[in-house]
């Protein structure tokens, strides 16, 4: 036990380490394959609760030769709620826009995520959407 909780404490600071050299600023756009995203995470601020925030705009851009087939775009949680333009696939070139709105349902920090999946192969995408309702 006393040696793998040694491994495990010398190994962890390079982990940290490697994934930081990995991260990208928040202000970067996701680029795995044709589909940028932009931004990577929201920050709604303040709101009253039961009050709806102003939408927030998530842009998807196509930077590849082919369509991306859209399969689903869901945020979670009860506090964020999207809308979309994006129909069921994006044209090479082309973009579209996720609209956010945050209506917190509790008082104090409410996390979530936008998640976007794609018919190509890969992860699905995920935005951090955060709100603090008051």
């Amino acid at each position: 036990m006393r040696v793998g909780l040694l491994v495990f404490l010398l190994l962890c600071p390079l982990l940290a380490v490697n994934l930081a050299a990995q991260s990208r600023s928040p202000s970067d756009p996701v680029l795995s394959g044709p589909l940028n995203i932009q931004p990577l995470k929201l920050d709604f601020g303040s709101q009253a609760t039961g009050t709806s925030s102003a939408p927030i705009a998530i842009t998807l851009t196509n930077a590849g030769n082919s369509p991306i087939r859209i399969v689903d775009i869901t945020a979670s949680g009860i506090d964020f709620n999207e809308s979309t333009s994006c129909g069921e696939e994006i044209s090479p070139g082309a973009t579209c826009q996720v609209q956010v709105v945050f209506k917190a349902a509790v008082i104090g920090d409410r996390f979530g995520v936008l998640s976007v999946m794609v018919s190509s192969p890969g992860p699905p995408y995920y935005i951090g959407l955060r709100g603090v309702g008051l």
